[in-house]
């Protein structure tokens, strides 16, 4: 009565042509399919379904319409339809037959083709489908799309499949099982589970406890049929066998390959009690009516929860007269999990957790749909996705930003695609977006008119209570998470989170297996980031990993509150997990991580050897510390060219100098020196690069546009180091969890430069001075004795060093670094200023040193630039020479006059010369540090 009643109040609102109708196995379904062609007034029907016996089972029901006549719902003199069962796919032999039916029963196949014919196709105005839980499944769907405008109702048991692919229907009425349950439509029902020794046969031991309870009823006087479950047609065969060679029973084999008629014969064998029971591969499993199956043997269970279901539901009737509790029979399996429940074990409570996995699914579906039905339309678009958007199951990931500001009613920007639809739900605080975007293809031309159609899904969510904005994009673009952040939030109104705070979606959970994790290396460059993959990759990691590296990324599998999940974070300000699920279960994780990420009190332990490794904390303050600042490693990697008077250059960003200006708690100074001009920049505490010279910026080129340097360095965040050695970057900073070594003198080389009569406050270029040199030219006199086989000059913007000495043995070859800078203090290690730059320089040299490859592209690089004079060597062969499969060993040496041997030194200045040793003493691509002083 419910369910027929709903569906008449449904169709009676405009655009309401797709119902669906959820009741249990036995609780009347198809007399309401019966019902509902009188209850619409509809002239033609047509019946899908899943299977030949369920479709000729319906067919004959319709003929005669007895259950309808005994509850009174149509008199007696109520003339019967006509029904045609359509058992082939062959329409064109039965078109008149068709014309003349009032209803059609077809199986899919069936029904796909009347859904093309053109002929018969708009004379259908209703389409009824048994077992809609197939809807999903492609020729299921295809029928259902072609008739356009008649009106479908869906009716299934179980609204849910293994592959999560959702029915495309409203969920208009749900008759619950614990209903049928109190209401005795469902009966009890008993697990007999059956215990098996190592020597022992599991389905001789299924077959004959089956055949033991099959004459136990019978004895109770009890009138019921055995239903064995095999997993295949060739297991039912053996299946059979086994039973006539164990037990007394009389079983037959059903399954899909067999005919029409010999599968009614058995079915008649089964009702007249000639048989015990069949033998089955899942073929009457859905829609068969017998409620004398009482007893099943389940040699296979099936994985799939609707299919268990169906399959039990068929046991639980109560319909029928000389029938007790359904029994089932299986191992005592406790590894076979179906929807985290031990269904098949010695404890399972069958009825108690059916009940459970049914309603759960349910309601959650019934909640999904009316959480979508809150969302307001902000398009007339949206109207024809509304009913999308409710099947749409995205995977589960964000973008993360925090801000106290955000407008519900902020216009979506322009992305350069199709707005499709906007839907807000301001209650909780969501936005749903749908993208069109048409590409030309590659293989097309300008002119064509044919196009790739994608479209895109967007979710915003909004948690007033932690001010945590999470955006989801099937477009995973930095650009997009940040155009829409502008939008939304108000331009630079939103910070990213912290690895720190975002390492608290871990917490809660237990059993840690760690698959995925990434290591931002502190010290070395010959591996700046280290990805690691496997089982558990936590094994690899001990105390020394901390002293080395901070946690870049990570991706793991846990179990919260007993059910196993996968979660991961990365620097980026995302999270994201392997989960896919409806959007009102997105917004639902999102909100969960919300809380465990605001929560300072939470305390996070994988109690694996992950917790050795330091998580980089949020930045509340710049240390004054900061020696070295330099370019990202996706610069060095991917460098882009500069644009300089217009047009694309052969020089990159990597020819720009990167220097440290000022330092305050509040924020950072640094200068981008290019050629002979200096470009000033600032970064605060909270807020992006911006240039301190407005109107006065070095342009790149990114993809296929020009980008401002400060923009594209908020896309790719400089490193900074302090004398401590911890790395500062992208709004975090990454302390160490060791002692940098102590500053050793005996690395102080001294240089006599009054012998080369040089003018120690002049790095280069002609001195003041009558009859004193440049530091360069002194250094230059200096190296051309050292008897190196290739000298280099490289002074300028983006230099390796100013002078690169090379040796080469039959077995190695040696590179040096010379890095100069003039002294500009008045007294001997007294000026910090002195060393900074050229510490700095010393630092990021060593990238260059990463591999024999990477020094000889940029020497390649640097020459084709118009730089790297060569003092001694030549170049080709040079080149050629670092293509040979020599062991690289490299020194760094920065040269500044203002530091003495045996000379009291400056606190400040020992630590940074201590910590650029340390630094380059365990890169990894250089073997030595020295310091060229006085």
């Amino acid at each position: 009565m419910g369910a027929v009643h709903a569906i008449g109040s449904y169709f009676t609102k405009e655009n309401r042509n797709l119902a669906l109708v959820v009741l249990p196995t036995g609780t009347g379904k198809t007399a309401v399919i019966m019902i509902s062609p009188y209850l619409l007034e509809s002239k033609k029907v047509l019946i899908i379904t899943p299977s030949i016996l369920v479709r000729n089972q319906i067919a004959e029901d319709f003929r005669n319409l007895i259950t309808l006549k005994d509850i009174n719902v149509l008199p007696e003199i109520c003339m019967n339809p006509n029904v045609f069962e359509l058992t082939d796919t062959k329409i064109e032999n039965h078109i008149d037959t068709i014309k003349n039916s009032d209803v059609i029963v077809a199986t899919p196949h069936g029904a796909y083709n009347l859904s093309i014919n053109t002929e018969i196709k708009d004379e259908f105005d209703l389409i009824l489908v048994d077992e809609a839980h197939h809807e999903p499944a492609k020729k299921w769907r295809e029928a259902l799309d072609n008739f356009t405008n008649t009106k479908k109702i869906l009716f299934t048991a179980t609204p849910f499949r293994l592959d999560n692919k959702k029915i495309k229907a409203d969920l208009i009425y749900s008759y619950s099982l614990s209903q049928a349950y109190e209401d005795k439509i469902f009966g009890e029902i008993i697990f007999i589970p059956v215990k098996i020794d190592a020597n022992e046969n599991r389905d001789v031991k299924i077959a004959v406890e089956a055949e033991k309870v099959f004459y136990e009823d019978e004895l109770k006087g009890y009138n019921h049929s055995l239903m064995v479950r095999a997993g295949s047609i060739e297991e039912s065969k053996a299946l059979l066998q086994i039973y006539k060679t164990n037990t007394d029973l009389k079983l037959e084999v059903v399954h899909s390959r067999l005919s029409s008629k010999t599968v009614k014969t058995i079915i008649n064998k089964l009702r007249e009690g000639k048989l015990d029971g069949v033998i089955c591969v899942d073929m009457m499993a859905e829609g068969f009516d017998f409620p004398n199956l009482k007893i099943g043997a389940i040699h296979s269970p099936h994985k799939s929860l609707a299919v268990t279901l169906q399959f039990i539901g068929r046991f639980a009737r109560t319909n029928a007269d000389n029938i007790s509790e359904a029994k089932f029979i299986a191992i005592n399996d406790e590894d076979f999990v179906l929807e985290n429940h031990k269904l098949f074990s010695q404890d399972a409570i069958w009825k108690d957790i059916i009940i459970n996995l049914t309603e759960s699914q349910i309601t959650q579906e019934e909640e999904n749909q009316k959480f979508i039905n809150s969302f307001t339309l902000k398009s007339d678009a949206s109207k024809e996705i509304l009913n999308e958007i409710v099947h749409l199951r995205p995977n589960f990931h964000a973008k993360i930003f925090r801000t106290v500001s955000f407008d519900i009613n902020a216009q979506f920007p322009d992305m350069g695609m199709k707005l499709e639809g906007v839907l807000v739900n301001k209650e909780n605080s969501t936005v749903i977006v749908i993208l069109k975007e048409l590409v030309l293809p590659r293989w097309a031309t300008t002119q064509s008119e044919l196009y790739d159609q994608s479209y895109y899904l967007v979710v915003l969510y909004y948690s007033h209570e932690t001010n945590l904005l999470f955006i989801n994009s099937q477009l995973k673009s930095e650009i997009l998470y940040h155009m829409v952040a502008d939008a939304f939030c108000g331009e630079d109104s939103f910070q990213k989170v912290s690895r720190n705070e975002l390492h608290k979606v871990l917490g809660g959970m237990e059993n840690f297996e760690i698959f995925n994790s990434g290591l931002q290396n502190r010290v070395s460059n010959e591996e700046s980031y280290i990805i690691s993959s496997g089982p558990d990759v936590s094994n690899t990691y001990d105390p020394a990993t901390g002293k080395l590296y901070a946690a870049g990324h990570v991706f793991c599998k846990a179990s919260n509150n007993g059910v196993e999940t996968t979660l991961g974070y990365s620097s980026g300000s995302k999270i994201w997990s392997s989960t896919y699920g409806s959007i009102k279960e997105f917004i639902e994780w999102c909100r969960i991580n919300a809380l465990k990420i605001n929560d300072k009190e939470l305390i996070v332990k994988t109690n694996t050897a992950y917790d050795f490794v330091p998580i980089p904390e949020k930045l509340t303050k710049f240390p004054e510390t900061i020696f070295c600042i330099k370019w990202s490693n996706n610069t060095y990697s991917n460098p882009r060219n500069l644009i300089l008077e217009g047009k694309i250059s052969e020089k990159t960003i990597l020819d720009i100098d990167l220097g440290i200006s000022t330092v305050t708690k509040e924020g950072i100074q640094f200068y981008c020196n290019f050629e002979d001009t200096s470009y000033l920049y600032s970064l605060p505490i909270e807020g992006k690069v911006t240039s301190v010279q407005e109107n006065n910026e070095l342009l790149l080129q990114v993809g296929k546009h020009q980008q401002r340097l400060s923009d594209y360095i908020n896309g790719n965040p400089l490193e900074m180091l302090t004398t401590d050695l911890c790395l500062v970057t992208d709004g975090e900073i990454a302390k160490n969890n060791y002692k940098v070594e102590q500053f050793v003198p005996e690395i102080i080389k001294e240089v006599k430069w009054e012998e080369y009569k040089t003018d120690v406050t002049v790095e280069f270029g002609s001195t003041e001075k009558s009859g004193k040199i440049s530091i360069h030219d002194a250094l230059e006199k200096i190296l051309g004795d050292v008897g190196y086989d290739y000298l280099i000059y490289d002074h300028g913007t983006g230099e390796v060093a100013d002078y690169i000495g090379i040796s080469i043995t039959a077995s190695e070859i040696y590179i040096h670094f010379y890095h100069v800078k003039a002294m500009k203090g008045k007294t001997y290690n007294n000026s910090v200023n002195d060393i900074y730059d050229v510490v700095g320089q010393s630092i990021k040299s060593i990238i260059w040193l990463k591999t024999k490859s990477v020094l000889r592209a940029k020497i390649i690089s640097r020459n084709k630039s118009g730089y790297c004079k060569f003092k001694l060597g030549n170049y080709k062969e040079l080149v050629n020479g670092l293509q040979t499969n020599k062991v690289l060993k490299a020194k760094i040496i920065a040269v500044q006059p203002s530091v003495k041997f045996n000379h009291e030194m400056r606190d400040k200045i020992a630590e940074l010369l201590a910590a650029t040793n340390h630094y380059i003493k365990h890169s990894g691509s250089a073997n030595e540090f020295e310091i060229w002083g006085s």
